[in-house]
């Protein structure tokens, strides 16, 4: 993915997580997660337009942290923002980058967020 000033990252995506994923489940996705271990950064992407976006979010915090991921440099990403009204987007985390994957909107913030993270 180019990231800017002739800089480009490799990106891996990885299995999306469910709330409360059964461990038969992390056990089965095994190779796949390990790549989150040897990631310099991780890029949580979350479904801004599903209400349920909290618990989600808590669910996929818990894995990692049951995984001992929770101490690697992570970026919050809220996908889908252009579907929020004013008051929705408002009760978004102040430190989240806000995107569009529709639109395009934040994807350049996104970028540069990913450079400056991994000082490339």
């Amino acid at each position: 993915m180019y990231v800017g000033d002739g800089r480009n990252i490799r990106l891996a995506d990885t299995v999306g997580f469910i709330t409360a994923l059964p461990k038969e489940l992390i056990n089965a996705f095994r190779a796949t997660l390990e790549e989150l271990d040897v990631a310099d950064l991780l890029v949580h992407v979350i479904d801004a337009s599903n209400p349920d976006w909290p618990r989600q979010r808590q669910s996929v915090e818990t894995i990692l942290a049951e995984l001992n991921l929770d101490e690697k440099p992570a970026i919050v990403v809220f996908n889908k923002v252009d579907r929020l009204d004013a008051a929705a987007r408002a009760v978004l985390p102040a430190e989240a980058i806000e995107v569009s994957a529709k639109s395009g909107d934040g994807i350049d913030r996104l970028r540069a967020a990913m450079a400056e993270r991994l000082g490339t």
